[in-house]
């Protein structure tokens, strides 16, 4: 990291209003990395338990109750509710957010564009659309800045590439296709894993070794993918199956049941959510201008 930057985090300190599961893996990723450290992050949640469980877990991390006092505290402040509570959680405190301020909403289907309505005191906002593996530092986390600001765009280099892989983006269908094949992957990852582990488990494979079975499968899987970087997937894919052979006619049948477009069809559903959000999002921005 950067040594500007480094001064600029450990001036601003950053604010996570709103702890869940994703505030969480970020805040243990940025800790563990050794990219922030604990007692530059500040938290509130409006779950008392869940704030004191993050901060026990992550010693250093202060936990704080008011969002106002957020704010005043911390000078980089990500935003951790959920889509749907984001206005309600930020019309109380907004004009509180002065134009120092930088402003990471991690929230899905709330654009730049709608950000800076919600929030017009300041330019300085970044969507991130990171996945629950940067706790692990094996995210890959998509990213757009509301202007080309070489600093924001440093800060989100510097702050996500050590958990994973960062990517800039524009936003719209770019940015919501990384959304759902990455951030949301996981979730469809596991879904097959879960799968792998029962049909073991069908077979008398105790559960404690179908599930150490399956994730090294994956993982062996995805190290060979990574490693050999000259070959395409079909490739890979190729050098397990031999013609009429075990591997083989699973594979076909894969392909006679049309499994890609099932796959397909399920990102495509959550592709589309997430323009739904969006418009549903744009409703509540126009309830606050009738007030």
């Amino acid at each position: 990291m950067q040594k500007w930057i480094q001064s600029l985090i450990a001036a601003k300190k950053i604010g996570f209003l709103g702890a869940g599961n994703l505030s969480k893996s970020i805040i243990q990723g940025l800790t563990r990395a050794s990219v922030v450290p604990a007692e530059n992050i500040i938290l509130t949640n409006r779950n008392a338990e869940k704030r004191q469980k993050i901060a026990s877990e992550i010693h250093g991390v202060q936990a704080i109750t008011s969002n106002e006092e957020l704010l005043e505290k911390a000078g980089i402040i990500v935003l951790g509710v959920k889509p749907q509570d984001l206005v309600s959680a930020i019309e109380p405190i907004r004009h509180l957010i002065h134009k120092e301020h930088i402003i990471i909403s991690l929230a899905a289907g709330v654009s730049i564009e709608a950000l800076s309505k919600l929030i017009p005191t300041t330019k300085n906002l970044i969507r991130w659309m990171p996945s629950t593996a940067m706790k692990v530092q094996a995210s890959v986390t998509a990213y757009t800045t509301m202007e080309q600001n070489e600093t924001l765009i440093q800060l989100s280099e510097d702050l996500l590439n050590p958990l994973g892989l960062a990517i800039q983006v524009e936003e719209g269908e770019e940015l919501n296709s990384i959304m759902v094949a990455c951030a949301s992957g996981p979730a469809f990852i596991y879904e097959f894993m879960q799968i792998w582990e029962s049909w073991l488990e069908s077979y008398d494979i105790p559960q404690n070794i179908a599930r150490k079975l399956c994730i090294q499968t994956f993982l062996g899987s995805a190290k060979m993918a990574q490693q050999a970087a000259e070959l395409n997937l079909h490739d890979l894919q190729n050098q397990v199956m031999s013609k009429k052979g075990v591997t083989s006619v699973g594979i076909q049948h894969l392909r006679s049941v049309e499994f890609e477009d099932l796959l397909t069809a399920a990102f495509e559903k959550s592709f589309n959510r997430a323009k739904d959000m969006e418009q549903d999002f744009e409703m509540n921005l126009q309830q606050i201008d009738k007030k």
